[in-house]
């Protein structure tokens, strides 16, 4: 009976030990959650150096390194052969020259010339061609907000009235839209062109932009899961902005959407320091969102076996919640039942969190829906500054950035780590089984 006892001991005694070994293992792995670190990541995104991180462009190609270099930093894992998933964008490219509006007499004499920044701007949304001339021989209508000329090469340009004396806002760029040329003009200017094309003038304008075809990246990675037969859960953001204006202004973007970008690097750094989850987790840095969800389009359709069955959750916006509920965007298509969207309004209900569902397909989860994906985006819905050189690193909130990490843990916990053996991460656990270990050994010095 003694030795029986003594086994007994012996056994629980190593079997403490262990789990106070694999305990501290996985507390020295540990990468936590922190505000801070995605702070200090949206500061970096949004600096100088990456010009507003527009597509195509050399400061989006830094955003896109830094990203890689994160991942590998944070041991996570290539999910094909590269961490980079290569497709083609036709982009704006910055050219030589100076912006201008010009309108001339029948003579060819200048009658007026209209000043860049003030009466005029690029709206940004397509450049397939940057120089047009026309006059009342050509096609033209005028609408109270809009004119659209046609020259004698059929080319079309479309100038939009501001209705505010500011043009803070930059669209973004839609490459197959119908004209070729889009021109935002101060309020009243529509009339005083439509006055002057009437007197058989001509209007001459240039906005020192090309469209070029560019080889841009999405960046992907993968935390490897237990079991390979189960459908993997997929975290994605987009880092692309709207660059730098021809007046010097960066479009830095902190919210829309370094913020979710940085989010989803913190996030990643943190998931691939927990011991292994159950299943795959797939984390994908979107390019070309402003461009027209081309980066998301490409991923899901490439990879369509490889993502079988997988949940989507993607962070577009994350910093704004003063006064803001927490926005679950679902697709336009209100007939698709959406499983995840369920549990994160559940999770909301626990945790006391206020929130709204849109349904919207103005983000990257709309391009996973259409390939048949359960897939939401998480959101802050604060438009007050984007597209704007107002939206800073200033305006963000940590607290909304503490809000969207509660929720979606909870997600991801019960979908993939609530059989990993996360309790042993629980500092109260750790002491538990040390006084454990202490007993055994009090109880086995005495036998």
């Amino acid at each position: 009976m003694k030795k029986l006892y003594i086994a007994t001991i012996n056994i629980l005694l190593c079997t403490f030990i262990l789990l106070i070994q694999l305990s501290l293992v996985y507390k020295n792995r540990l990468d936590p959650f922190e505000r801070k670190g995605v702070l200090k990541n949206i500061e970096y995104l949004t600096s100088d150096e990456f010009e507003g991180r527009l597509c195509g462009n050399e400061g989006n190609y830094l955003a896109q390194e830094f990203i890689e270099n994160s991942f590998i930093k944070s041991n996570i894992k290539k999910l094909n052969s590269s961490y980079l998933q290569d497709f083609n964008v036709k982009a704006p490219i910055l050219v030589e020259g100076e912006p201008y509006l010009k309108v001339y007499d029948k003579n060819n004499k200048l009658v007026s010339s209209y000043k860049y920044g003030v009466d005029f701007k690029e709206a940004f949304i397509n450049f397939r061609v940057n120089h047009i001339t026309f006059d009342n021989t050509n096609e033209f209508k005028v609408l109270p907000t809009i004119m659209k000329g046609t020259s004698s090469s059929n080319n079309s340009v479309v100038f939009l009235s501001s209705p505010v004396d500011s043009f803070n806002f930059r669209s973004s760029f839609i490459e197959d839209t119908p004209c070729d040329l889009y021109v935002v003009v101060a309020p009243n200017l529509i009339k005083e062109l439509e006055t002057y094309l009437n007197k058989g003038y001509k209007i001459d304008c240039f906005i020192p932009y090309e469209v070029k075809e560019k080889v841009v990246n999405n960046v992907t990675g993968i935390i490897k899961g237990k079991n390979p037969f189960l459908p993997p859960l997929v975290l994605t953001a987009h880092f692309d902005h709207m660059g730098k204006g021809l007046s010097g202004e960066i479009y830095r973007g902190a919210l829309d959407n370094a913020s979710g970008a940085s989010f989803l690097l913190e996030l990643s750094s943190f998931l691939a320091s927990l011991p292994q989850p159950s299943r795959d987790i797939i984390i994908v840095s979107l390019n070309a969102e402003e461009f027209g969800l081309l980066g998301s389009k490409n991923f899901a359709k490439e990879n369509k076996d490889l993502l079988k069955n997988a949940t989507v959750i993607n962070f577009d916006m994350i910093g704004s919640d003063k006064d803001i509920p927490l926005t679950f965007m679902a697709g336009e298509d209100t007939c698709f039942h959406s499983d995840l969207l369920d549990r994160l309004c559940e999770i909301c209900n626990e945790k006391n969190i206020t929130n709204i569902i849109e349904n919207k397909d103005s983000s990257d989860h709309a391009s996973f829906i259409k390939e048949g994906f359960d897939a939401i985006t998480i959101n802050d819905g604060d438009v007050t500054r984007i597209h704007t050189p107002e939206d800073k690193i200033e305006y963000i909130s940590p607290t909304a950035i503490d809000r969207s990490f509660s929720v979606v843990w909870s997600e991801i916990f019960d979908s993939a780590y609530s059989s990993s053996g996360l309790f042993l991460l629980d500092s109260k656990v750790l002491i538990l089984l040390i006084l454990s270990a202490l007993i055994c050994l009090i109880l086995k010095l005495r036998s």
